[in-house]
């Protein structure tokens, strides 16, 4: 039925090309610039996709990121703000409860006491009431299980001594080649980011992944010197020890998860306080200006002329909040959840105007966002803050309206190792079914510092005009790919009703 409804709405609501885009893209203006259309090409680059597979990950080097920075900077204001001019969101009675609740929840949780089950015993261990978490790898005890029955497997009873040399010795390796470690690695099979020595205060830029299976392994890499290892154990380990590990470390993720969602709670309410004492941008930032972008509903400022943009999540609550100082260095509250929240530019996602598109924009940065939805007539458009949270809050976005084109713009980070903006734009379009577009600039400017659609709306020849003529392409580029996944949806209701009528 779902289905059925997406398509009687699409069918609804479809437009015709000449319609559809003269309703969301105005006319390029005649004679406000020079025909400049010989020096673009429109090109689309390709991504091949990757296998991240845990066997592959062993054996090959494993990219890095860009480094991420987590910090807050909060300055109260000098003196109280006129409060008729300032209207922030303000948090009803009955969220503020229910945040509290959440909270005590958490805390309240009971945490499971983990096994040690060595693989040849999991049938033994399941009969007298074990259960096994898919999500840590590790069987635990229920609350109404019998716990005589599971006594042998609880850690501090296994029968073999533990020990800790696969563990250690990656430890060893790894701080000889300078990381800043004030505990044993996780050796989990996924990849982890740490301090080095010479990183800032926020800085994580070693990276290693480890494993425990039969003979320990793993990879690390310094991406301050460049340095990396493949990392081999000198010995292997039993069933048992194993086992043990296991235990051990779904035992810590617990605890670690229950800590960062009760952090993420705290800072959440941090910053909705916060925005209370932040007045609404009502002339350009120094940031904005240096931008060329207007202010608009939803961004705040300091007393030290910070740009405060609230980051949401998919169902509007406010988790984070990015500073963007005037010289353009940019923060995240600290403590906070960035993953798949976001800033709609004009300070909330608007269902109405939603339901009157045919596709949401995401990109990167505020500036960013703010020049596309200038070169549009209204096109939601999503600030997801930086390149690694695309993929994430494209998922978000797409998941709530699938009967949306999602275009993300991505940033062509030409001059940056490994070209992480078009990396990650295209992954995030590829997991949803989207289309990836990034600025084309003229010929005599391949060499310049240019590397979002901000630079191609303020600082090339092409300006607004190209903007718009390249977002043009891009927007009948997802209709075509909007049709073939209506289609698609179409045909599969058709196969699962014949199936209904010969069963």
């Amino acid at each position: 039925s779902r289905i059925q409804s997406a398509l009687a709405e699409y069918n609804k609501h479809q437009w015709r090309d000449r319609e559809h885009l003269s309703r969301f893209f105005p006319k390029l203006e005649s004679g406000s610039r020079r025909d400049i259309s010989g020096h673009v090409e429109s090109t689309q680059g390709t991504q091949a996709s990757r296998d991240h597979d845990r066997l592959e990950e062993r054996e090959r080097i494993v990219s890095s990121d860009a480094l991420e920075q987590d910090e807050a900077v909060q300055k109260k204001p000098e003196r109280d703000r006129d409060t008729a001019t300032i209207q922030p969101p303000v948090l009803e009675e009955s969220e503020a409860e229910q945040r509290q609740k959440e909270i005590q929840d958490q805390q309240e949780t009971p945490k499971r006491q983990y096994l040690a089950v060595p693989f040849e015993e999991n049938a033994e261990a399941k009969a007298c009431g074990a259960r096994w978490d898919a999500a840590a790898k590790c069987w635990y005890a229920p609350e109404d299980a019998d716990k005589d029955k599971l006594q042998r497997w609880m850690p501090e009873n296994s029968p073999v001594p533990v020990r800790q040399e696969p563990q250690e010795a990656f430890c060893a390796a790894m701080k000889k080649m300078g990381f800043e470690l004030d505990e044993l690695p996780v050796m989990d099979g996924v990849g982890h980011r740490t301090r080095v020595e010479g990183d800032k205060e926020n800085e994580k830029s070693g990276f290693y992944v480890g494993y425990l299976d039969g003979r320990p392994a793993g990879y690390i890499k310094n991406n301050r010197t460049g340095q990396e290892m493949r990392w081999k154990s000198e010995i292997t380990i039993s069933e048992q020890e194993r086992a043990m590990y296991q235990a051990q470390r779904a035992a810590k993720l617990a605890e670690r998860a229950q800590d960062l969602a009760y952090a993420q709670e705290e800072a959440s309410r941090r910053v909705q306080e916060q925005i209370k004492k932040l007045a609404q941008v009502e002339s350009p930032t120094a940031y904005m200006r240096a931008k060329g972008i207007q202010p608009q509903n939803g961004v705040y400022t300091d007393r030290n002329g910070q740009t405060c943009l609230p980051m949401q999540d998919i169902n509007g609550k406010i988790w984070s909040m990015q500073y963007i100082q005037p010289d353009g260095t940019k923060r995240f509250a600290r403590g906070s959840r960035k993953e798949g929240c976001f800033h709609p530019v004009g300070g909330r996602m608007n269902d109405e105007d939603i339901a009157k598109s045919q596709a949401i924009i995401v990109c990167e940065g505020y500036a960013t966002a703010a020049s596309l939805k200038a070169a549009t007539n209204g096109l939601p458009t999503i600030a997801a803050g930086d390149c690694g949270n695309l993929l994430h809050v494209a998922k978000a976005l797409a998941e709530k309206y699938p009967d949306k084109g999602i275009i993300i713009a991505g940033d062509d980070d030409r001059e940056t190792k490994g070209n992480p903006g078009r990396t990650h734009a295209e992954a995030a379009a590829k997991a949803v079914g989207g289309v990836a577009v990034f600025p084309i600039f003229a010929t005599s400017e391949r060499g310049k510092a240019f590397s979002d659609f901000n630079d191609l709306d303020q600082k090339s020849i092409l300006g607004r005009e190209g903007l718009k003529r390249q977002l043009r392409t891009a927007y009948r580029k997802m209709q075509t790919v909007q049709q073939v996944k209506m289609q698609q949806r179409q045909q599969q209701v058709e196969r699962s009703q014949r199936r209904r009528d010969f069963s």
